[in-house]
């Protein structure tokens, strides 16, 4: 009896752990989980998937949205999430995190005319420096007003210049969230 107590708590201690919701968080197998959308100003902009890390540089700077790596991430509408990411950058200019909705990119479908893009919960601007630091983002999941269109996770690095390197990604969903006072922008804070 002590043994059937004691793997119940075994078990209900395990499924209170956050589960993962990034399909591949560690950059493994990203030609198939993560897509970078750009704009022809940065389509001579090479980037770089090794030993769990995504690296880029870029000369110049635009808009955050037109140089930016999605995943597509389907979450649950009104609930909280954590998302955890390691940044090192060298250069000048702000990066941008958003939960957002986007043209299928995965199955290449075209984007159509009066379709409405839309951010989902999350849209946070930080200015990284040359060191490792660590960030958190909490959000409520808002729902996807067009059909059609996939729900994604970005980063956003098109009003930045200079070298970018992301690691350590986690998205899961948060148990006991900090008070986010605007919900349609989340929150963001270094660890």
């Amino acid at each position: 009896m002590i043994k059937y107590f004691l793997t119940l708590i075994f078990i209900s201690l395990i499924t209170l752990q956050g589960q993962e919701l990034l399909k591949d968080a560690s950059f493994k197998k990203a030609d198939k989980y993560w897509f970078m959308k750009k704009t022809n100003e940065y389509k001579q902009v090479k980037e770089s998937f090794k030993k769990g890390i995504f690296s880029t540089e870029t000369k110049h700077s635009s808009e955050a949205p037109y140089y930016f790596l999605l995943s597509q991430t389907k979450l649950s509408v009104g609930k909280y999430y954590r998302f955890t990411f390691s940044i090192k950058a060298k250069g000048e200019g702000d990066l941008s995190v958003c939960y957002r909705n986007i043209n299928d990119v995965f199955n290449k479908k075209p984007g159509k005319k009066g379709r409405k893009l839309a951010i989902m919960g999350l849209k946070q601007t930080f200015s990284p420096d040359n060191t490792w630091q660590t960030y958190e983002c909490y959000f409520q999941a808002q729902e996807n007003p067009t059909s059609g269109y996939i729900d994604c996770l970005c980063l956003m690095m098109g009003a930045y210049t200079g070298d970018i390197q992301f690691k350590d990604l986690s998205l899961e969903e948060a148990q006991n969230p900090p008070e986010i006072k605007n919900v349609k922008f989340g929150l963001i804070q270094k660890k």
